[in-house]
């Protein structure tokens, strides 16, 4: 049975795309909640294992992974596939069609193992 290992806080800046990292070391990406003002926008992310080189985060059928989204919504995922990085960020937007967000956005990312 999954625990719940902790709550991160990712924040995108006013006028930004992409939030500051989030270290997850091998830790499950489980649920990602979402603040009550957001300019509309899916969520997809960049990863790094060294914590400066960020890639954008594809599944094995070449899709960018991508999570839909909307105000005051707690999203439950299965995100297996960033259990394998070390830090991620979160974009609002596609890595082809970012979207900047209208002021700061906290957006909280709740870990398992």
């Amino acid at each position: 049975m999954s625990q719940l290992i902790s709550r991160l806080a990712a924040t995108i800046a006013n006028g930004a795309s992409l939030s500051d990292a989030v270290t997850l070391n091998g830790k499950q990406v489980a649920v990602i909640e979402m603040p009550a003002a957001w300019t509309p926008a899916v969520i997809t992310f960049t990863a790094s294992v060294d914590g400066t080189n960020y890639f954008n985060v594809y599944d094995n059928d070449g899709s960018e992974v991508c999570v839909s989204v909307d105000v005051t919504r707690r999203v439950h995922v299965d995100l297996s596939i960033l259990s394998q990085q070390k830090y991620i960020k979160l974009r609002s937007g596609t890595s082809t069609t970012v979207v900047a967000q209208g002021a700061a956005r906290t957006i909280y990312v709740e870990v398992w193992k």
